[in-house]
C-alpha cells in the first residue's frame, strides 16, 4: 500500500454535466493548496477519487463527517474514519462488502507524479472553465469541427483532439515517433473513447470533403497509432 498519501472529501461542481454538485473523495501525494481551493470536478481527473456515496451512504454524511470537507487527512485517519462509516451505515453484507472492496482500490491506487521538466504525449489535460477551452482554440493555426462539440486544433509541432462538451483536450505530437508507448499505455477510458470518436469522424471527412487535406491525414495518422499501442500494451 502506498505510504504518505494524503485525502481530501471536496464538495464540487461538474459544469459538463450541468452544475451537478457532489461529494468526491481525491487523493493527492502531498497537500496541494490548489486541491483545497478546488470546486470543479474536472480539476480532480489526474488524481485518484471516486464518489463519497460509493463508500458512505448520503443518508449517513452527518455534522461530523461534513465539517471535514476540504480537509486533507492522512491515510491512516481516513482508513479508520472511512471504515467506521462503512461498517455503520451497510444495510447488508453485500452493501458492506462492495463498499470496503472501493475503499482498497482507492487506498492501493497509485497516485502518479510527472516529472519536472519533461512533457510526454500523448497528454490528457482536464479544463475547469469553459472559457480556458475557448483560449486554445485562439492559439490554434488550423481547426477542423468533428461533431458533438468536438474539435481538431492544431498548432506548430502539436495538435490536440478536444471536447468542448467534457473539458477535455487530448494533445499529441505531429510526429508519431514523438509518442510515448509509455503514456499511450496509461491512457485512462474518457481519453480512448475521445480519440476513438476522432479517428472515426475524420475517416469520413477524408472520404467526404478533405481528402486531400494532408494535415488531416496526419492527425489521423498519429491518432490512430496511438491508440494501437494502448491496445497493445495495456
Amino acid at each position: 500500500m502506498p505510504q504518505g498519501a494524503y485525502y481530501i472529501i471536496k464538495r464540487v461542481w461538474d459544469w459538463y454535466k450541468g452544475m451537478y454538485r457532489k461529494w468526491l473523495v481525491v487523493k493527492v501525494d502531498k497537500p496541494h493548496p490548489s486541491i483545497a481551493r478546488g470546486f470543479r470536478a474536472v480539476t480532480f481527473k489526474k488524481y485518484p477519487s471516486l464518489s463519497l456515496s460509493e463508500l458512505v451512504h448520503w443518508r449517513c454524511v452527518d455534522e461530523r463527517l461534513a465539517s471535514l470537507e476540504g480537509k486533507f487527512l492522512g491515510e491512516g485517519e481516513f482508513e479508520k474514519l472511512m471504515r467506521e462509516y462503512i461498517h455503520r451505515c451497510s444495510k447488508d453484507k453485500e452493501s458492506l462488502d462492495r463498499r470496503l472492496r472501493k475503499l482498497e482500490l482507492l487506498l492501493k491506487a497509485q497516485v502518479i507524479k510527472p516529472e519536472r521538466g519533461k512533457t510526454e504525449y500523448p497528454l490528457s489535460v482536464y479544463y475547469e472553465r469553459p472559457e480556458d477551452m475557448y483560449l486554445v482554440a485562439k492559439r490554434a493555426k488550423e481547426e477542423y469541427r468533428l461533431g458533438e462539440w468536438v474539435y481538431v486544433y492544431v498548432f506548430k509541432r502539436r495538435f490536440c483532439i478536444a471536447s468542448l462538451k467534457r473539458g477535455i483536450a487530448f494533445y499529441l505530437p505531429l510526429d508519431s515517433d514523438e509518442v510515448s508507448v509509455e503514456a499511450s499505455r496509461n491512457l485512462d477510458s474518457d481519453s480512448v473513447e475521445l480519440l476513438g470518436k476522432a479517428v472515426r469522424a475524420i475517416d469520413s471527412m477524408l472520404k467526404d470533403s478533405h481528402d486531400d487535406d494532408e494535415t488531416l491525414k496526419t492527425v489521423r495518422e498519429v491518432t490512430a497509432y496511438t491508440l494501437m499501442l494502448h491496445e497493445m500494451f495495456k
